[in-house]
C-alpha cells in the first residue's frame, strides 16, 4: 500500500501513514494536494522575489524546502522533526496529523529527480506529488560529484612524486568524477600513472545552537601532478563539470616526502590547511632539522605556501568546528597563533636549555572557554616526576592531571565527547577520566596491556587487550568500575578493525592464515554473536549527527576523522575471508538492531591481496600513503546521502544513507549487483 516508504520499515519505526491526521481544509486528498500545491507555489514565488536564489546540494535544497512547508503550512506540517533518509528521499514525518513530506534526492528510481512529494493524513495513502523543489524555494541545486579511483581505461599503473628528500610512488588507477545523482554520469580526470594522491577536503552544515552537522560531504580532492598540488572541484555551479587547478606555487622538491598533515574547517573548506615538511633553512636533509610549509585550500595558482618555523600541532575551533587559530611547537615552546598564524601568544614557555625539562603539546579539546591545551612536561629520565598538564586557552595556571611513570611522549590515545576525555596512563594499567571542568578520576587501575586505542560507546569504553598480537576485547562501566572481557579474539596478526552502532560493538578478527570473521558483540558482553567470515569495509555515519558524538570533535590534532568508526549509523561489511579470491562476495550492511541487508555482489577481479585497515575512519581524512595502515581491495567513503565504494579493479558504486547501492561505471551493471534482500 505505502510505495514511497517501505512497509517493513515503517512497521519497524511504529509509524502508519494513514489515520489520526486532521484535515485542515479539504475534504479529499486530490482537493488537499491541489491546495498545497497553489498555496506554496504562491508562497515560493513571494518569497523568490525577495531572495536571491542559493545553490544549494541535493540534500540542502531539501531541508531548505522541508522547513519552508513547515513555516508556511504549521497546519499540515506541525513544529519541527527530526529529517530521515530512505532511498530516493530524505523526508519528515508528522504524527499529528499523519503527513509525510519528502524530496527525492537520488535520480533514476522511480520518482520526479527533486520533486516534492506527501503522503499519509489529509494526502491519502500513495505518495502525491505536489511540484519540483526550485519552483517552491528559489534555489539553484548543483551536482553532488563524488571522487574515486578506478584504471578504466586498463591494469593499473603507478605515479611518481619527486619530493626533496626521494621519490615516492603512488599506486592508483584514474582519477575519476561520478555524478552520485547519475552515476552513469562518470568524467575521468587524470589518467593513470599521472597524478599521485594527496587529501580530501570536506565541507557540512553546521547547526551552531544544535552542533549539529548535516549535508558532510567532499569538497575538494587534492592530488599531485609533475611535482606540483592540485586541487579537484567536486562542487562546481550547476551544469558544469568538476574541473581541476593547481594549489598554489608549492614544489614537491621543496618539501620532504613525510608528515604530511590536513587540518579540516567543516564550515567553510577553503581555510583547511595542508601543511607539509620542509629541510630547516641552511639545511640539506629531511630528518635533522625542519621547518614547514603550509598551503590553505581557497589558495590561488599563483599563490605562494606559508613558511613556518614552528610546527603546527593542533588546530583550535569555535562551536561549529571552524579554524580559529593554531597551537604550533617548536625549541619547547608551546604558541597558540591566529587561523593565518599571524598572531602569537606563548602558552607554555621551557626555553631555558638549562632545565633539561622537556613540554610536548598533545592537542586541544573542550568548547568555548573551557578548550585547553593537553600537554606534557617531564625528563624522560626522571619518570616519576613526568606531567600530563591541561592549560586552559582562556587564562589561568596549568592543571596537572597525572604524575608519574606510563605516560607516552608523543601524546596519550584520547576518547571524548560531550562528557570529557578518557585516556590511559601509569604504565598502561590505569583509565582516566577528564571531565570538562578538568576533574580527574580513575575508571581502574587494573587495565591489560592494550593497543593504544579507545572506543566509546553511549554506557562503556572499549578498548583492544594485546599490544603485538590481540587477544581480547574488554570494556569499563564509564562509571568506573572492573575490566570485563566481553569477546575472545584469535591473537593473531594485526588489532582488529571495530566500529560501534550504539552498544553494539562490530570487531573484525584475524583467523589465521586470511583475515576474515566477525564478532558482533554488546559492550557489556551480553549477547555475543560470532560469524565465521566478513570483513568491515566502513562505518557509516547518520544523516544527521551532533559534533559531541564523534570521538574527535575536538581532537584537534586530526588523528581521527570526526565521522568515523563510532556512533555509526550503519557499518558495511564484505562476506567472505580477507585474503581469498571476493569474486561475487556479498556487500552486506549492518544497521541499529543487527539488522543485515544484502546490497549487492563484489564483481570479478575482486581479489586483489592488501591489508585491512585497523581503523576505517582513518583514511578519510589523513593522506593516503602517510596513514601507516597499508591499503585494502575495497574502500568505501559515505557522507550523509552520498558515498563511493571503489574498487582498484575499476568498478565504483554508490551507497546511499538508505543503504541502496547503485554501479557507476556504465556498462552491463545487471551483470554484476543482485537485487538487494
Amino acid at each position: 500500500m505505502l510505495r514511497w516508504l517501505s512497509t517493513s520499515v515503517l512497521m519497524g519505526l511504529g509509524l502508519m501513514a494513514c489515520g489520526g491526521g486532521r484535515d485542515p481544509a479539504p475534504a479529499t486528498p486530490a482537493a488537499a494536494v491541489a491546495e498545497l500545491r497553489v498555496r506554496a507555489q504562491a508562497a515560493g514565488s513571494a518569497q523568490a522575489l525577495q531572495s536571491v536564489p542559493s545553490v544549494l546540494t541535493p540534500e540542502q535544497a531539501a531541508r531548505r524546502l522541508l522547513d519552508f512547508a513547515e513555516s508556511t503550512f504549521p497546519a499540515w506540517f506541525p513544529a519541527t522533526q527530526a529529517t530521515q533518509a530512505l532511498a530516493p528521499f530524505v523526508f519528515r514525518h508528522y504524527p499529528s496529523t499523519g503527513a509525510y513530506l519528502g524530496v527525492v534526492v537520488s535520480a533514476g528510481l522511480g520518482y520526479e529527480y527533486l520533486g516534492v512529494y506527501v503522503m499519509g493524513g489529509p494526502f491519502g495513502d500513495a505518495p502525491q506529488y505536489v511540484g519540483q523543489v526550485p519552483a517552491f524555494v528559489p534555489v539553484a541545486v548543483s551536482p553532488t560529484w563524488l571522487a574515486g579511483s578506478a584504471p578504466l581505461s586498463g591494469p593499473p599503473s603507478s605515479g611518481v612524486v619527486q619530493f626533496f628528500d626521494f621519490a615516492k610512488e603512488g599506486g592508483a588507477g584514474d582519477l575519476v568524477a561520478v555524478n552520485s545523482s547519475d552515476p552513469t554520469q562518470l568524467q575521468t580526470i587524470e589518467r593513470a600513472g599521472e597524478w599521485v594522491p594527496h587529501a580530501r577536503v570536506f565541507a557540512a552544515a553546521i547547526q551552531a545552537d544544535k552542533r549539529v552537522v548535516t549535508d558532510l560531504r567532499e569538497r575538494w580532492r587534492t592530488y599531485f601532478r609533475n611535482g606540483r598540488l592540485y586541487r579537484l572541484d567536486l562542487q562546481p555551479p550547476p551544469g558544469v563539470l568538476p574541473t581541476t587547478t593547481r594549489l598554489s606555487t608549492l614544489s614537491t622538491l621543496s618539501v620532504c616526502e613525510t608528515g604530511p598533515r590536513v587540518f579540516q574547517d567543516l564550515t567553510a573548506p577553503e581555510n583547511a590547511w595542508l601543511v607539509f615538511r620542509a629541510p630547516a633553512d641552511g639545511v640539506s636533509n629531511c630528518y635533522s632539522s625542519w621547518s614547514w610549509r603550509a598551503v590553505r585550500a581557497g589558495m590561488g595558482a599563483d599563490d605562494p605556501p606559508l613558511r613556518l618555523a614552528a610546527q603546527p600541532v593542533a588546530a583550535v575551533r569555535d562551536e561549529r568546528g571552524a579554524i580559529e587559530g593554531f597551537v604550533v611547537e617548536g625549541d619547547q615552546r608551546i604558541v597558540l597563533t591566529d587561523a593565518s598564524f599571524v598572531t602569537q601568544r606563548i602558552l607554555v614557555d621551557n626555553s631555558d636549555p638549562y632545565t633539561n625539562v622537556q613540554v610536548k603539546a598533545h592537542g586541544v579539546h573542550g568548547k568555548g572557554a573551557e578548550r585547553f591545551l593537553l600537554y606534557y612536561q617531564g625528563n624522560s629520565s626522571f619518570p616519576a616526576e613526568e606531567q600530563l598538564r591541561a592549560l586552559r586557552l582562556s587564562g589561568g595556571a596549568p592543571v596537572t592531571l597525572f604524575t608519574g611513570a606510563g605516560l607516552r611522549h608523543d601524546g596519550p590515545v584520547v576518547a571524548g565527547d560531550a562528557s570529557g576525555l578518557y585516556l590511559v596512563g601509569g604504565n598502561g594499567r590505569s583509565l582516566l577520566h577528564i571531565a570538562p571542568n578538568l576533574a580527574t578520576r580513575v575508571l581502574t587501575s587494573a587495565l591489560p596491556l592494550t593497543d593504544d586505542r579507545i572506543f566509546l560507546t553511549p554506557t562503556r569504553v572499549v578498548m583492544v587487550a594485546g599490544h603485538l598480537s590481540s587477544n581480547a576485547l574488554v570494556s569499563v562501566p564509564r562509571q568506573g568500575g572492573d575490566v570485563e572481557v566481553i569477546a575472545t579474539l584469535s591473537g593473531r596478526g594485526l588489532g582488529p578493525t571495530l566500529a560501534t552502532i550504539g552498544e553494539d560493538i562490530y570487531v573484525q578478527d584475524d583467523t589465521g592464515t586470511y583475515y576474515g570473521g566477525l564478532h558482533i558483540v554488546r559492550s557489556d558482553g551480553s549477547r555475543h554473536q560470532q560469524l565465521p567470515s566478513g570483513y568491515i569495509a566502513a562505518a557509516l555515519r547518520p544523516v544527521a549527527w551532533s559534533l559531541d558524538e564523534a570521538q574527535a570533535s575536538f581532537d584537534h590534532r586530526e588523528g581521527r576523522a570526526l565521522f568515523g568508526a563510532e556512533g555509526a549509523s550503519a557499518v558495511l561489511v564484505i562476506d567472505g575471508s580477507y585474503g581469498l579470491s571476493m569474486t561475487g562476495k556479498d556487500i552486506l550492511r549492518y544497521d541499529a538492531g543487527r539488522s543485515r541487508r544484502v546490497l549487492g555482489a563484489l564483481p570479478m577481479l575482486a581479489n586483489e591481496l592488501a591489508r585491512p585497515a585497523g581503523a576505517p575512519e582513518i583514511e578519510d581524512i589523513l593522506p593516503g600513503w602517510d596513514s601507516g595502515l597499508g591499503g585494502r581491495s575495497i574502500t568505501a567513503f559515505q557522507a550523509d546521502g552520498r558515498g563511493l565504494l571503489q574498487r582498484e579493479a575499476g568498478d565504483l558504486f554508490i551507497v546511499d544513507t538508505a543503504g541502496a547501492l547503485r554501479r557507476a561505471t556504465h556498462t552491463e551493471p545487471a551483470r554484476y549487483l543482485r537485487r538487494a534482500r
